[in-house]
């Protein structure tokens, strides 16, 4: 599966959604939008998974070797680009499983954590 991998810089994070489940979002920010301005890119590459479930397992307790981000958690972002087993698109790690949701990664900072 090809995927990025997108966390909240907490630096940018001024309506502190950092950690935050979706429906709590619009609470604290004014608007269900993800703000992906305070997000960071922190993977891009193949990780051997089927499923989100695969990614969010991965990424928790079996990082790859060119990972320096935290552990998936709540509020970040995973981009599926290349696979047969989810659609393509953008994905918001909930409280529980992912929701697909509307993200411009042009907005975000550069890739930060590879070599």
């Amino acid at each position: 599966m090809n995927i990025d991998v997108f966390q909240v810089n907490t630096e940018r994070d001024t309506n502190r959604i950092a950690f935050m489940d979706y429906d709590n979002i619009a609470r604290f920010q004014g608007s269900p939008d993800i703000d992906c301005k305070i997000y960071d890119k922190v993977f891009e590459g193949e990780v051997n998974c089927k499923s989100l479930e695969d990614v969010y397992r991965k990424f928790n307790t079996d990082h790859p070797e060119n990972y320096k981000g935290r552990s998936i958690s709540v509020s970040d972002v995973v981009a599926v680009k290349d696979t047969n087993e989810v659609d393509s698109g953008f994905y918001f790690c909930d409280d529980i499983g992912f929701k697909k949701v509307d993200f411009h990664p042009e907005e975000c900072t550069e890739l930060i954590n590879q070599p």
